[in-house]
């Protein structure tokens, strides 16, 4: 039986998070351009671009990378965490109580999340590094590197 998952194709889900995330910041530059005050759609559009991109992104590294790190669950939590409250936002039209809170439980999980993604492809990076430096330093000079794994 086939399956659907984005371990099943793990080459079209890191390329896709690569867009969102893409996707993602042009919407945070756009909401750092654009003043809320000055115009309101522009604005919108682009925090809607930041708060639907980003915890898809987070979400879709963090189904993929189960198995591969430890630190998966958090980065599915952060995403998990922002489209929940977006969602929530969205269903309530914009008018809900608190709109500064909500607004910072989803921004502020996309920075953590994308912060820690950050961390885990530097420590792999660093771990590859290290692997490589240790082959080439054999007395042969031979061995066969590594195989890679991409991670997102």
């Amino acid at each position: 039986m086939a399956t659907h998952s984005a371990e099943a194709f793990p080459w079209i889900a890191a390329g896709a998070v690569r867009v969102l995330v893409l996707v993602a910041g042009i919407g945070q530059a756009m909401v750092g351009l654009v003043p809320e005050d000055t115009e309101l759609a522009l604005h919108l559009t682009g925090a809607g671009l930041y708060f639907i991109a980003g915890p898809i992104a987070l979400v879709i590294l963090g189904l993929l990378w189960r198995g591969h790190t430890q630190m998966s669950w958090m980065v599915l939590l952060f995403g998990v965490v922002s489209l929940g409250t977006t969602v929530y936002v969205l269903a309530a039209r914009l008018k809900v109580d608190e709109a500064g809170a909500l607004e910072r439980t989803m921004a502020y999980p996309i920075i953590l999340g994308l912060s820690l993604v950050g961390l885990i492809v530097a420590h792999r990076v660093t771990k590859e590094r290290k692997a490589v430096r240790t082959l080439a330093a054999r007395p042969s000079g031979r061995g066969k590197p590594p195989q890679h794994r991409t991670a997102g």
